[in-house]
């Protein structure tokens, strides 16, 4: 194993003084928390052969667009799927030349195989909850704080 350098400074009157801190060096990579177009592929239908046999008539009809394309699984429309079927989603998908890269609405039942699989698991951003104004109260002064900014009198703003 390697020792650290170890940086010598001058000093006055010609001596050198160890600064026991290492050089910089420049830094090996960079990361960044950007989300790069992925094609999306929404499950339906656990039916192998029904999603293989769509897919590829897909494909056909515009090939340059999906060659190599990095692929997210959408899970939350499936009503069931087993480990093997998701195993077996991903190699319809390398099959036809795609490149699955992670999945989401992914059931934690089906999330070890999925790692398995060799995907990453995308968590859907979830949305605030929202407090419900009672009788359209809500909208009522929404539209009137609207119309205020545009410059329109209060008494002209419905909000039926």
């Amino acid at each position: 194993m390697d020792s650290p350098a170890i940086s010598q400074q001058r000093v006055k009157g010609g001596g050198v003084v160890a600064t026991g801190s290492p050089p910089r060096r420049p830094a090996a990579f960079d990361l960044k928390g950007t989300m790069a177009p992925l094609t999306v592929l929404r499950l339906r239908s656990s039916d192998l052969a029904l999603v293989e046999r769509q897919l590829r008539i897909k494909i056909a009809q515009l090939p340059h667009l999906f060659l190599q394309a990095p692929v997210l699984l959408d899970l939350g429309a499936l009503e069931e799927a087993s480990p093997l079927t998701i195993i077996d989603i991903v190699t319809v998908l390398k099959m036809c030349k795609l490149i699955p890269v992670a999945a989401t609405n992914v059931p934690i039942a089906l999330r070890g195989a999925i790692a398995e699989s060799g995907l990453g698991i995308l968590q859907a951003p979830t949305a605030p909850a929202r407090a419900k104004a009672p009788d359209g109260a809500g909208a009522q002064a929404a539209a009137a704080m609207i119309a205020g900014r545009a410059g329109v009198p209060s008494d002209r703003v419905s909000t039926s």
